[in-house]
């Protein structure tokens, strides 16, 4: 199972890297649902965990251009990366700001083991993993934050990721609005 794990993430990233990115088909969607269906996908794991996964929507306009499937994979590899490495009985929390006129932005925070300030540079490296993250959870690939990191790289979208070592992390998208008619 892990193997298999393993494969099917570097096919996921692979294929991320040889599509063309001009040719990208784009779809406006509602992000709000875009994490609702990754919340969905993740509340078993999170749940067996007793992990709660506490999701504001956002009341204003939610609509951003993006590949859907895209979206919702990057989505799933930052909200199964805060599940992973929060503490049994935790909490993560998932909420949408608008730091900018035009711009929203997605906040996915963890309250468990965070990163150690000196591995924050190179958190989104292919198969890079914490000491720290290997000892909490063995099976991991290294490959999460990398497709993360790859999805993220469209035109004006930016993740950057902020943790202190045992308090936790909180990565955040932030992606430009599409203007409503």
């Amino acid at each position: 199972e892990r193997l298999a794990n393993a494969i099917r993430e570097m096919l996921v990233l692979a294929n991320l890297r040889s599509v063309e990115r001009e040719g990208i088909e784009m779809s406006t969607v509602h992000l709000n649902e875009m994490i609702r269906e990754a919340v969905d996908y993740h509340a078993d794991i999170a749940g067996k965990r007793g992990i709660e996964i506490r999701f504001q929507p956002h009341d204003g306009t939610d609509l951003v251009r993006c590949h859907p499937d895209q979206m919702v994979t990057l989505l799933s590899a930052l909200l199964e990366n805060a599940v992973i490495y929060s503490h049994d009985g935790g909490v993560v929390e998932i909420s949408l700001q608008t730091p900018r006129p035009n711009w929203l932005a997605i906040a996915i925070r963890d309250h468990g083991i965070g990163i150690p300030a000196r591995c924050l540079p190179r958190v989104f490296d292919e198969h890079y993993r914490a000491d720290s993250a290997v000892e909490h959870h063995e099976d991991g690939t290294g490959l999460g934050l990398a497709i993360a990191r790859e999805v993220a790289a469209l035109p004006q979208f930016h993740l950057p990721v902020e943790s202190e070592e045992g308090r936790g992390s909180v990565f955040t998208l932030s992606v430009p609005l599409t203007p409503t008619a």
